[in-house]
């Protein structure tokens, strides 16, 4: 039985979550009933063949009981039958024309197991993908199908496609088979990358490790079949103690010097979760320094552990700059799902690593930017607070020190009642064996111990579901007794009783997606309390003045503060430590045109988060260059609470339009109603676009 992707996408929902909502699957997979019904009897199909317990339905929800071996087993066998989309067909077969150079076309159908004409009308299409590459797709009857051009560029491309292949486990499962790979050639490889992590002392992550021994196999077979690299740049890349080090333990392979150039700048450019490496560029140190201080100005908070925030920035942005230069940006799955949950945080940081930018004279494109975003997130968190509850848990994750930090730090919002130990690599686990009561994978284990299989990055309703899952453990609940969604297919019974259907299985899908979007906004309530810390929620009418007379910098902002301190939102204090700390010769202040965002730390005095806007007439200079006529007062309660209102005010003043009506408003009443119909309040977040 074939498989497409999206079965055996739904296998893993349901092997890894029993008792997942049949309405959970239908939103996240975007499926209608009848299609769900379908591949759920070709799975109980597949299992029944593999002698294993079937998929049981109870209240909406889906159950199965399989040992974590079983799990891992059957999702391996699965995944083998799958029946790629078009374009992973078109992926896989340009990594099978560069990892086994010519390739007939009745070849490739038989592995793709599609017809000759699918694979002919797929040729079309990838001679015009390898022309915006600047290659070319050539035939011949003798050699059938090769790509044509420099051999760089088809090095790059084929880092691009295994990056991601290999961050997709479930296809991950098909390379080998579909790329006809040399298991021994493979073993040796992976072998001689761990000699070096102990050369160099370094540890690299097991997604990177798999996605390393790929590149390097595929450089030594496509040289052992005269497709060499020559390019005589490459060595100004090269930092030379390393490359004497590699050269040394590849030896046996028989590179030239250019290949072997060639995989040191992979290595430089492949992401550690431990570099033992003590020295350290002070350049790039201090422009990492400046870069944190200015995130903290923009994002209106002070980061605990600032040294080791930037210590992990430094490990990271090392391969990521020769990443970069050389034109091989990493692959980064989380990208779209950060910058859409995390946006302004994400702008935040595009602004504040300027300093770095100008540095090393490069950009950081999206997807690296993305890793950035990470990483500063994984280092916003609470301070721990003394748990009474004595169960610990640890998180295994092969995604990089950055991917499960953040993991960890969500985990630990989580589960309060959780001690969380730390986060350790596949291998660590195995090695170390480390003693917890539960644990959080992002792969499969082989352990007896009570094990959650979680993806990387959360959304709130998957948060939801794990919640549910977790304290059911912890408090003994049957998962099968919670409550049941609402059934789709008894409403649409209910309107047929009274009306006539005239496109059955669209509103199926519409229904779905609106009782999902119903429940998702029931989590964010449930889980995020921040959500309704609102601009408009923080700068009521009585926050908002008006002032026309002349006024010092220090007289403005204790103006500003004034409706706070008279609600006893904000000590007096609070105000005098802004006065006291502001350097005029450093206005980290002014965020925008004419506009400040004053503001101390929340141990200066705030006693509840709150914000004031005062609107001046006459500007107050805050430096010698930058005078002021809008001041946002911040005090902020925690680390997280303000950033709502933050971003929104940040994103609405730097549009030129909206700072000119702000500032052209004449009482208090006009410009609240203007912010109020700007950002269109709906009772959700305010993150103005």
């Amino acid at each position: 039985m074939k498989m497409d992707s999206m079965t055996i996408e739904m296998i893993e929902m349901i092997v890894n979550k029993s008792g997942i909502s049949m309405m959970t699957l239908l939103s996240e997979l975007g499926m209608t009933k009848g299609q769900l019904t379908y591949r759920l009897k070709k799975i109980n199909e597949q299992l029944m063949q593999a002698e294993l317990p079937v998929i049981q339905r109870k209240n909406q929800r889906l159950y199965i009981e399989l040992t974590m071996l079983e799990k891992k087993q059957f999702i391996e066998n699965c995944s083998s039958l799958i029946h790629f989309s078009d374009q992973e067909r078109l992926d896989y077969i340009l990594l099978m024309l560069i990892f086994n150079r010519n390739q007939r076309l009745a070849s490739m159908a038989e592995t793709l197991i599609v017809s000759k004409n699918t694979v002919l009308s797929d040729m079309r299409k990838i001679k015009q993908l390898l022309r915006n590459q600047g290659l070319d797709l050539i035939y011949s009857r003798k050699n059938s199908y090769a790509i044509s051009g420099k051999e760089l560029d088809i090095r790059r491309l084929a880092i691009t496609l295994l990056k991601e292949v290999i961050e997709d486990r479930v296809v991950f499962h098909t390379i080998q088979q579909v790329l006809k790979i040399d298991q021994k050639l493979i073993h040796k490889i992976e072998t001689k990358i761990g000699e070096l992590e102990q050369k160099l002392n370094v540890f690299f992550s097991e997604g990177k490790l798999i996605q390393l021994s790929y590149v390097i196999y595929m450089c030594v077979w496509r040289t052992s079949r005269g497709e060499a690299l020559k390019v005589e740049w490459l060595e100004k890349y090269v930092d030379l103690s390393v490359h004497q080090k590699i050269s040394e333990i590849f030896s046996e392979f028989s590179l030239s010097e250019n290949e072997l150039q060639f995989i040191t700048i992979q290595i430089l450019g492949t992401n550690t979760i431990q570099n033992n490496v003590s020295l350290k560029d002070q350049r790039l140190m201090a422009a990492i320094f400046q870069s944190v201080a200015n995130f903290e100005r923009l994002s209106i908070t002070q980061l605990e552990e600032r040294e080791e925030l930037c210590d992990s920035l430094y490990q990271h942005l090392i391969p990521a700059i020769y990443r970069i230069k050389f034109g091989v940006p990493d692959f980064n799955s989380l990208s779209e799902q950060v910058i859409q949950e995390y946006d302004y945080f994400h702008d935040f940081v595009r602004t504040s690593i300027q300093p770095i930018e100008e540095l090393m004279d490069l950009r950081f494109p999206e997807q690296e930017l993305a890793y950035l975003t990470i990483i500063f997130l994984s280092f916003l968190k609470e301070e721990l607070r003394e748990l009474k509850a004595k169960q610990t848990a640890i998180v295994v994750c092969i995604h990089g020190i950055s991917v499960s930090r953040l993991l960890l730090e969500t985990l630990k919002e989580l589960f309060p009642q959780l001690h969380f130990i730390r986060f350790i690599s596949l291998r660590e686990f195995y090695e170390q064996e480390p003693a917890a009561d539960f644990i959080f994978s992002t792969v499969y284990l082989d352990t007896d111990r009570q094990t959650f299989i979680i993806k990387h990055f959360l959304s709130e309703y998957e948060k939801r579901e794990l919640k549910q899952k977790v304290e059911s453990e912890l408090n003994g609940i049957e998962t099968n007794n919670l409550p049941a969604v609402v059934s789709t297919d008894k409403l649409i019974g209910l309107i047929e009783r009274y009306g006539n259907i005239a496109d059955k299985e669209h509103l199926e899908k519409a229904l779905n997606n609106y009782l999902s979007s119903l429940e998702y906004e029931e989590t964010i309530s449930e889980t995020d309390p921040t959500s309704k810390n609102s601009l408009l929620d923080l700068l009521p009418l009585n926050h908002i003045q008006f002032y026309d007379k002349p006024l010092s910098l220090a007289e403005s902002i204790l103006l500003a503060g004034k409706p706070l301190v008279n609600e006893g939102l904000i000590e007096p204090k609070y105000l005098d430590k802004i006065i006291a700390d502001y350097n005029p010769e450093y206005p980290y202040f002014v965020v925008a045109p004419e506009t400040a965002i004053p503001h101390a730390g929340f141990e200066d005095g705030v006693n509840k988060l709150s914000m004031s806007l005062l609107k001046l007439t006459h500007p107050v200079a805050f430096s010698q260059e930058l005078s002021v006529r809008l001041i946002v007062l911040i005090a902020p309660e925690d680390q997280k609470g303000h950033m709502n209102a933050v971003s929104t005010f940040y994103t609405l003043v730097h549009n030129s339009l909206h700072l000119k009506n702000i500032l052209s408003t004449n009482y208090e009443k006009e410009l609240r109603k203007y912010l109020e119909k700007v950002l269109q309040e709906v009772n959700q977040e305010y993150v103005f676009k």
